[in-house]
């Protein structure tokens, strides 16, 4: 099912203690029992398991507490602390079970993207952007002198709008 809707989030936020409420409100309105977390870059298999023998991903049940996304966050393997997800991770998704939902994180953009079904109304919490707005405040950071490149801020407000 594509999604209709997007709203758009700060990075760094969603790498967060405080981002489970946010993850929380959307498995409520929703009805989801767990979302999947997982990074995409550094590469799972290429990298992270080949090195550690492990994936670097989770599964967030209803149930989970903010301690205990915040201690899977920083979960690394043994003697590899900057291989935590908080750490080492330029592209991060967060798939819900009900598939009304997902988010596409990427560090580099400083930006993670949400897609709903149709089905919500709006999603306009106070943490949430607009494309144009993310652009503004959050992408821009990322740049020299603050300016986004026309191709960037083309292939965002053409994907995500």
């Amino acid at each position: 099912m594509p999604f209709q809707k997007t709203a758009v989030l700060d990075f760094d936020y969603a790498m967060s203690y405080h981002f489970w409420d946010e993850l929380k409100r959307l498995i409520d309105t929703f009805g989801d029992s767990y979302v999947i977390m997982a990074v995409l870059d550094p590469h799972p298999v290429d990298y992270y398991y080949n090195e550690f023998s492990r994936y670097n991903w989770c599964t967030l049940n209803k149930g989970t507490t903010a301690d205990e996304y915040w201690n899977m966050l920083n979960e690394s393997p043994i003697d590899s602390p900057a291989d935590s997800i908080v750490s080492n991770s330029e592209v991060v998704v967060w798939l819900s079970s009900s598939m009304k939902w997902a988010i596409w994180g990427e560090r580099s953009y400083g930006i993670c993207v949400a897609g709903f079904s149709d089905e919500i109304k709006d999603y306009n919490k106070e943490l949430w952007f607009t494309m144009d707005e993310a652009i503004t405040n959050l992408v821009s950071l990322q740049f020299k002198n603050c300016i986004v490149p026309e191709e960037i801020t083309s292939k965002l407000m053409k994907f995500y709008t």
